[in-house]
């Protein structure tokens, strides 16, 4: 694969030919993502001549825990929006932060950051927080092009934020890097670093357009009574809480759980909890949501068919997307092409700057036409290596993964969000897709500050 055409490597080709491939299926002959992830992997086989790894690659990434993961978590995040709780958690934050200076804005940020890291989507954030919060920024003084770009903007929370698919998928390329058995609590930890910088990013965005607009607080005649919200509210607060607890005493608390059950017990308890997290999740749901189902199950026999049939349209293309996107990596993997490319890039000799603003104007460019999930299974891998290759901790390159992913959700046209939004608020094209750069901006400063070390991770 060292041979060179036109002055670049084949391998490097071979990738363009690739991200080519499932643009023009996905794109051109506007046919959804899965089936171009599908023809992505037949031309993968074709042009490596990989065909007797055609079954161990799909066996292999059917298998896969991050496959299953994804899966589970996607299910988590479909009943939470079914139980009906989430009305809980606006009025809660309604009645908490609606008195604060810029008022909305910041049911909108913590309410998204809240919804992402069940979902892990922008969509389903926007449908669950912004129909509600859009309006009442309108209320409080935001310009409706405003209001529209901030909920867009935090609503890209949801790849950011674990447990999201992009998440999954970069731990994935971490574990490919480091080997199997690495500390999925240290990681997680780093991404939710990660996240946080992005959070204080919104806020300070709120805060200029607040005052900028002169936003005032909610009027307290439309915010509910903070004892009563809590009440409804505070048993969907514990579900990021049971999420994060395991990889956190994963991660601090290595020293105590070897000696309370030894280190084999240790190493199966961390190399499992992608796997019965989710579970421990999806369990708790039921039990805060059981007379919402009950009530649901009791009034309609067909109930169980409808989500039955909704769920697998949200969790087939999905499976199917991640399945055929690991496999088309696993047979350039045994081709020897990533290898390939990582040396052609590491041979430029960048600095940790110029990489890093390399890969993110890749990303924001490849974010026009592919999700932050296609981009992460395409080039996850070797967008990694190429920042590991100037010297930037494997940690740290992976953990900014997720949020490399998220730009396709502030790029026109792949920001499918922004169309929702703008009808929410009734903003022009113009004048909100002009935030929406500024905003576009901002995310990939905050990335590249985050990889070269200018914004830290603490308590790694």
């Amino acid at each position: 694969m060292e041979a060179l055409f036109l002055g670049l490597p084949v391998a490097v080709w071979l990738l363009i030919a690739l991200i080519g491939v499932i643009i023009l299926v996905f794109v051109g002959f506007k046919r959804p993502i899965y089936e171009a992830m599908i023809v992505g992997f037949i031309f993968a086989v074709v042009v490596t001549g990989q065909y007797s790894q055609i079954w161990p690659a799909i066996k292999g990434s059917i298998l896969n825990t991050t496959t299953l993961a994804i899966c589970t978590f996607t299910l988590v995040g479909y009943v939470f929006g079914k139980i009906g709780v989430m009305s809980g958690v606006l009025d809660l934050t309604y009645a908490t932060t609606g008195r604060l200076y810029g008022g909305a804005g910041w049911v909108t940020i913590l309410c998204c950051a809240f919804m992402g890291s069940l979902t892990g989507t922008v969509m389903a954030s926007i449908a669950a927080v912004g129909v509600f919060t859009i309006p009442a920024m309108k209320k409080s003084g935001f310009r409706p092009e405003t209001a529209a770009t901030m909920s867009i903007s935090a609503g890209c929370f949801g790849p950011m934020i674990p447990p999201s698919t992009t998440i999954i998928l970069s731990a994935a390329v971490y574990e490919g890097i480091v080997g199997a058995g690495y500390n999925q609590g240290k990681y997680w930890t780093a991404v939710w670093m990660v996240a946080l910088w992005f959070i204080i990013h919104r806020a300070v965005m709120l805060i200029i357009a607040a005052k900028k607009e002169n936003v005032k607080p909610l009027p307290k005649e439309d915010l509910p009574d903070v004892k009563e919200a809590f009440k409804r509210g505070w048993k969907a607060l514990l579900i990021p809480v049971i999420i994060f607890i395991p990889f956190i005493l994963n991660n601090y608390a290595t020293g105590l759980l070897e000696n309370r059950l030894s280190a084999a017990a240790y190493k199966a308890f961390g190399s499992c909890i992608l796997l019965w997290v989710p579970a421990v999740t999806l369990v708790y749901c039921l039990i805060i949501g059981w007379e919402k189902v009950k009530e649901l199950f009791a009034n309609n026999s067909d109930e169980v068919v409808a989500w039955g049939k909704d769920l697998t349209k949200q969790i087939a293309p999905l499976a199917i997307t991640i399945i055929f996107a690991l496999a088309s990596a696993s047979i350039f993997s045994k081709a020897g092409i990533g290898p390939a490319i990582t040396g052609f890039i590491t041979g430029f000799g960048f600095s940790k700057l110029v990489m890093s603003i390399i890969i993110v104007l890749l990303f924001a460019f490849l974010g026009t036409v592919l999700s932050g999930t296609a981009m992460i299974s395409i080039i996850g891998a070797t967008a990694a290596a190429a920042l590991i290759s100037t010297g930037i901790d494997p940690l740290v390159a992976c953990a900014a993964l997720p949020s490399l992913a998220a730009s396709s959700g502030l790029t026109p046209p792949m920001a499918a969000g922004m169309y929702a939004c703008m009808g929410i608020a009734g903003s022009g094209f113009k004048e909100t897709a002009i935030q929406m750069i500024i905003h576009q901006i901002g995310q990939m400063l905050v990335t590249v500050f985050i990889l070269i070390g200018v914004l830290p991770l603490f308590g790694l």
